[in-house]
């Protein structure tokens, strides 16, 4: 009955250490001088907890004197602030055999009251190199933030003509970034500023058939992005959307890059359904080869090896059916799952000789999993042209 609910006279964060109070009231919609609202507050609560820095996060509600008092109750994870990370990704295809990767990452949270971070990682394998990224709140709140970022990998890049793989190279790609942004509450975030890169390639074998060898291009430009996330898990999902875009324009070499990428899932019964569509183009200019974007691959034009494809105005699409077939034995976590997925893709303006020109379409079928190595897949994939592919992830694809 309405006259039952409480009437909030005071608000109190209680137990903090490390966390700043205002990144624990950014969550709360409860206000001074209205009721209590416990459906609202028990969300909000849930929201609190998804920061990851509490081992629980609680409420009360007391009586002092003729004041009614809130009391929040987050309690600090008693590990931390600083996180080691260890990763494994082993990949294996019939188009280009096995790759494989070990990753380590340091977190460093909660630097200054304002709750900076530092991410430093390395990887080695067949990717190899490191970066380091620092992230700043400007606030309590984190409502703003500025952010840097240095990066150094190398990797193999296999280039097609037609079926044919012709040549392989070994790409080094350095890049460092500057920018601010904006935290959109629970959706994701928006960012803008300044990104300095160059790319390198050494032929390892096979014809230089695109002049990459001694080339050492050089790209700096402003780039602005944004990332939003709704899915209610980060690995197999059952439900929600997430939506990333980002436009990036070479001042040097006089070209500008966008790229967008959708996608959502249902929940039907026993099943998940999704899907999925992205486009890199140019919307100025030429994109250069090490920008381009690129078909093939796992979930990607599954029939087809990774990067078979590459060019610029490439469109991709598919949908897929997930059947919940059970859950992964001895007690690890996530669903098991049966599914199909129908690709097509599109290059506009390809910079190689495809095997055909305009869409080409892709049929995958695949069971997959979430372990504590991250998601496993086994899959094989049919595509335009009988060209078929099978493919084993441990880690993410």
């Amino acid at each position: 009955r309405g006259h039952d609910v409480p009437r909030i006279d005071d608000i109190r964060i209680a137990g903090l250490v490390r966390v700043d109070e205002q990144a624990v009231r950014r969550h709360l919609r409860q206000r001074v001088g209205a009721p209590l609202d416990r459906a609202a507050l028990d969300h909000d609560i849930l929201r609190i907890y998804g920061d990851g820095w509490y081992e629980s996060v609680d409420y009360e509600v007391l009586r002092e004197g003729p004041r009614t008092v809130l009391r929040v109750l987050p309690v600090e994870k008693s590990w931390g602030p600083d996180y080691l990370r260890l990763g494994l990704q082993l990949e294996s295809s019939l188009s280009q055999g096995s790759t494989y990767g070990l990753r380590a990452a340091y977190q460093k949270t909660w630097i200054n009251h304002l709750g900076g971070e530092l991410l430093l990682d390395a990887d080695l394998g067949s990717r190899t190199g490191g970066s380091a990224e620092w992230y700043q709140p400007l606030s309590g709140t984190q409502r703003f933030f500025v952010q840097a970022l240095a990066d150094y990998h190398r990797e193999r890049t296999d280039y097609f003509l037609g079926d044919q793989r012709i040549a392989e190279y070994v790409s080094a790609r350095s890049s460092v970034e500057l920018a601010g942004g904006v935290n959109l509450d629970v959706l994701g975030q928006w960012r803008a500023g300044w990104r300095e890169s160059r790319t390198t390639n050494a032929l390892q074998t096979g014809v230089d058939q695109y002049g990459l060898v001694g080339t050492t291009p050089r790209s700096g430009g402003w780039f602005v992005a944004a990332d939003l996330d709704r899915f209610d898990r980060l690995y197999f999902p059952r439900s929600g959307w997430s939506a990333s875009a980002e436009g990036y324009r070479s001042e040097q070499r006089g070209y500008t890059r966008a790229a967008l990428d959708l996608r959502a899932a249902w929940p039907w019964q026993d099943w998940v359904l999704g899907g999925r569509a992205s486009w890199v183009g140019a919307a100025a200019g030429t994109l250069p080869i090490s920008e381009a974007g690129k078909l093939g691959g796992f979930l990607n034009l599954t029939g087809f090896a990774a990067g078979q494809f590459v060019g610029d105005d490439v469109d991709y699409l598919h949908l897929r059916a997930e059947r919940i077939i059970g859950r992964l034995p001895l007690g690890l976590r996530g669903d098991m799952r049966l599914g199909l997925a129908l690709e097509a893709g599109r290059v506009g303006k390809p910079y190689t000789l495809q095997v055909r020109n305009g869409w080409l379409q892709s049929v995958a079928l695949y069971v997959g999993g979430e372990t504590p190595f991250g998601p496993v897949y086994l899959g094989f994939g049919r595509g335009s042209g009988g060209a078929t592919n099978a493919y084993l992830f441990v880690g993410t694809p």
